[in-house]
């Protein structure tokens, strides 16, 4: 398969990212066309970023004034990481697989929640993000997200091949505060460190390798979509003239408050002195005295006010529809809206929502299959097949969305009534439920006491009435 990168370009004609490869062997010359790679994206990396802090291109341009920037990017992030991950997921296993309850025992223990928090916000901005699995000194497996600016993963160059390592990239400077680099490479069994004076070629490899345990390549890497696009940066190019377009109105409102004075028939005074006295004077007293037939006016230009929102308002609605995420300040999300409206409106947001679970599924069972090799295998056995039943270990998302309690209640009941749904599936999808497995283990503590308490009253009566007999 030709190794050579396909040249999609995005609205600043840089090019969209695709998977680097390797081949198996990490030498110099490998290590080096792969960074070149990774280096060629970074320029894409760093103005994605700008764009969700709100440093945009229109702020970089000479001459400008003070600029009103409208952050929709940032909005666009947020408003989908909290539709996603705003209720935090949940995880679950085979009923009856106990390695792998143990594996999600150990994933409460740790609010993985957060780590998925911050997988989706990487992948709303950048297009993908990077999870790194280790062991702490205690050689319990842990996780920490990592962000495409700093880190990558190389792939076999079949087209479903699996990763040959994964690269994290620190900049560091010597004690003569000169530059150098060093890559942490982790391949499917060892941990190598390589340095280099630049980031593009000339490693070397420092100390020997050192086994981390795992069995494969301990850096995921998840992706947004197949293009591998954040999720506002298609409306990148709108997102400008936005801006563009809000800067230009507040300066022509500027430049009316600032309007020219026209006095006709009056003279302030015959010398600069003169002329400031009297502006002053007239400033101070709020009073212009004229002579017969003089006049006073601004000299300014006509805003045409209704024509520029109809534009404003057109672009804003463009940037929505193109990032498919709602303006929740619309009035069409009003409070007394149905659930069936409410959800049409969200119909495009749910697609995006959807794509990302499914390919966060993918790199959350590799997550699974990684804390089963370092919690299981304790021969380390290369041989090692996990013991958990990986394909059943499932993250469930329940998007954060208004719910009405009282109809869902009803529904479920139904649902589960008629055996068509189950219980703990239910209570999967209802957001005043954190923890679907512990509040089932409530439910049915609460069940035994209830029935304990009606055993304990049947016996009470039972004795009350031998008593009556016996009288």
């Amino acid at each position: 398969m030709d190794d050579k990168i396909i040249s999609y370009t995005d609205t600043g004609g840089m090019l969209l990212p695709q998977r680097i490869t390797s081949p198996p062997i990490i030498t110099d010359a490998a290590l080096t066309d792969a960074l070149n790679k990774w280096n060629s994206f970074r320029p894409r990396y760093r103005r994605l970023y700008r764009y969700y802090i709100g440093d945009h291109d229109i702020t970089r341009r000479e001459g400008q004034g003070p600029l009103a920037i409208s952050n929709v990017c940032r909005y666009i992030t947020k408003v989908i990481n909290g539709y996603l991950v705003g209720n935090a997921p949940s995880y679950s296993a085979q009923e009856g697989d106990t390695y792998g309850e143990e594996i999600i025992e150990l994933f409460r223990k740790q609010s993985k929640s957060s780590v998925e928090s911050e997988i989706c916000k990487n992948l709303s901005i950048y297009g993908s993000a990077l999870e790194l699995v280790y062991l702490d000194e205690d050689g319990i497996p842990k996780s920490t997200v990592l962000s495409p600016r700093e880190a990558f993963v190389a792939y076999e160059t079949s087209i479903e091949g699996d990763s040959v390592y994964g690269a994290v990239v620190y900049p560091k400077k010597d004690e003569s505060n000169r530059d150098y680099y060093d890559l942490h490479v982790y391949t499917r069994t060892d941990v190598e460190v390589w340095r280099s004076p630049s980031s593009s070629g000339g490693w070397t490899r420092i100390g020997d390798p050192v086994p981390h345990g795992f069995g494969r390549v301990p850096l995921i890497e998840y992706i947004n979509d197949g293009d591998r696009m954040g999720d506002f940066e298609s409306i990148i190019s709108l997102q400008d003239r936005y801006n563009s377009l809000l800067t230009d109105r507040l300066d022509d409102k500027d430049a009316f408050v600032r309007s020219t004075l026209i006095i006709q028939g009056h003279v302030l005074g015959m010398s600069h002195d003169e002329v400031e006295e009297s502006v002053e004077n007239m400033n101070k007293l709020r009073v212009l005295q004229l002579n017969e037939g003089g006049s006073v006016s601004y000299l300014d230009r006509i805003m045409d006010e209704s024509g520029v929102q109809i534009l404003q308002d057109q672009l804003a609605s463009d940037i929505h529809k193109v990032a498919m995420v709602p303006d929740l300040s619309d009035e069409q999300f009003s409070s007394n809206a149905s659930g069936v409206a409410m959800a049409y409106k969200l119909f495009g947001t749910d697609q995006v929502a959807s794509e990302k679970i499914a390919r966060i599924q993918k790199g959350f069972s590799r997550r699974c299959k990684l804390y089963d090799t370092a919690m299981f295998n304790s021969q380390r056995s290369d041989s090692y097949t996990p013991s958990a039943v990986i394909q059943d270990m499932k993250i469930t998302f329940r998007l954060n969305t208004t719910q009405d309690i009282a109809y869902m209640a009803s529904a479920f009941t139904q649902l589960t009534g008629s055996r068509i749904l189950s219980r703990s599936t239910a209570r999967a999808h209802l957001s005043i439920v954190d923890d679907p497995l512990a509040e089932g283990e409530k439910v049915a503590l609460e069940q035994d006491e209830d029935a304990e308490s009606m055993r304990l009253s049947f016996e009470d009566d039972f004795a009350r009435d031998i008593d009556d007999e016996e009288i």
